[in-house]
């Protein structure tokens, strides 16, 4: 374990190809889980194994690419999982693929009791409304819905107690419902 601590002391940039794809496979059970969560509310004919692929693409191709540590690349694995998935979903919805027949949704469990299929567009929509009025609330919708997480590895991931990212929580998801609402 002291060699993983030193490992991310010296950090991860995109000008270090061989240092990224160390701290990928490091991360991919952890990848391979969220993929696996996200799947099971996404639905489609993505594979797990694939979406963690096309992150770890979508990743190492970012020219900017700069984890400073472990969180921070979580972090990062989960907006760029969300990427490929709204991605995914836009794909489908093409004209030459389709103009969207088969439909796409990610469940999202935003009331007590509500199961109901979320098309992934629409939150991605509304996640970036929320970031424009609270980047955090928005940070934790995206962690939890895309990234899997629960709101303690949350809390280590944006640097707050669990208590603050579940008040986080209960605003945005007060948001998203009047959003949907409307």
């Amino acid at each position: 374990m002291p060699e993983l601590a030193a490992f991310w002391m010296a950090g991860v940039r995109a000008a270090d190809p061989a240092r990224f794809d160390a701290a990928f496979a490091g991360e991919y059970a952890a990848l391979k889980q969220a993929a696996r969560d996200q799947l099971r509310r996404f639905g489609g004919d993505f594979g797990t194994t694939a979406l963690v692929n096309e992150t770890w693409l979508k990743l190492r191709a970012a020219r900017n690419f700069d984890a400073n540590d472990r969180r921070h690349f979580i972090a990062l694995s989960a907006c760029a999982m969300r990427q490929v998935l709204v991605d995914h979903v836009r794909s489908m919805h093409a004209d030459k693929r389709g103009a969207g027949q088969r439909a796409v949704t990610l469940t999202l469990s935003l009331a007590e009791g509500d199961n109901r299929p979320l098309d992934a567009l629409e939150l991605d929509n509304l996640i970036d409304t929320l970031a424009r009025a609270d980047q955090r609330a928005a940070e934790v919708v995206t962690l939890h819905c895309f990234g899997g997480y629960n709101f303690a590895e949350i809390g280590e991931v944006l640097g707050v107690n669990e208590r603050t990212v579940q008040r986080d929580w209960r605003k945005a998801r007060a948001f998203l419902l009047s959003q949907l609402a409307t």
